[in-house]
């Protein structure tokens, strides 16, 4: 959720930027140049690119594993009773 709301942030300084340095929405396209007028830079994919592989390897690391199963379980309590 934070990092959904930080995303918008950031795009809504990017507009707002964006609009005030080309004089307007983008009628002319986007660019990787800046100042062009009605021509709008395109930095806001790298950061959002960035922050979408972060979220998805977070995703892939708590939900991509399979469960532990009851015999891991009761193979790890035996293993620490024997230990003690």
């Amino acid at each position: 959720m934070s990092a959904a709301v930080g995303m918008l942030l950031l795009v809504v300084i990017w507009a707002t930027s964006e609009y005030h340095n080309a004089g307007g929405w983008p009628t002319q396209g986007f660019t990787q140049s800046s100042g062009i007028h009605d021509v709008w830079n395109y930095w806001i994919i790298y950061p959002l690119i960035g922050i979408g592989l972060i979220l998805g390897a977070r995703a892939w690391a708590v939900y991509g594993h399979k469960p532990i199963s009851e015999t891991e379980i009761e193979r790890e309590m035996e293993r620490q009773r024997g230990t003690r």
